[in-house]
């Protein structure tokens, strides 16, 4: 083979081989296989969509997700963003913040 020529390696994957004692957990099998091919599907079909519906699609599964996820999600997405970005929502949020602490009923000082 020349020098220049890549070969197309994969890392190896560490597979561990379970069997399969009962109709439950062939249910859960093919379970877990539908709901993986119908993701693949899904993220296939959101990569053609235009950026509004991507995001008009993001905002509307936002709410199904638990408050810690949508905490964690949050996290990710401000992983991404430019630190002009982050600094142009410091400012919003220390001001929402600072708007709460005015507008909330003070609680007694002991």
């Amino acid at each position: 083979m020349p020098k220049n020529e890549h070969t197309n390696i994969k890392p190896s994957q560490r597979s561990v081989v379970k069997e399969i004692t009962g109709p439950d957990e062939l249910h859960e099998l093919d379970e877990s296989t539908r709901r993986g091919e119908l993701l693949h599907r899904a993220r296939k079909i959101c990569r053609t969509l235009p950026e509004a519906e991507r995001l008009a699609l993001l905002v509307r599964l936002i709410p199904f997700l638990a408050d810690e996820d949508q905490i964690e999600l949050l996290d990710e997405v401000l992983r991404f963003v430019g630190s002009d970005v982050l600094e142009q929502f410091k400012t919003e949020l220390l001001g929402q913040q600072e708007y709460q602490s005015l507008n909330s009923p003070s609680e007694p000082q002991l």
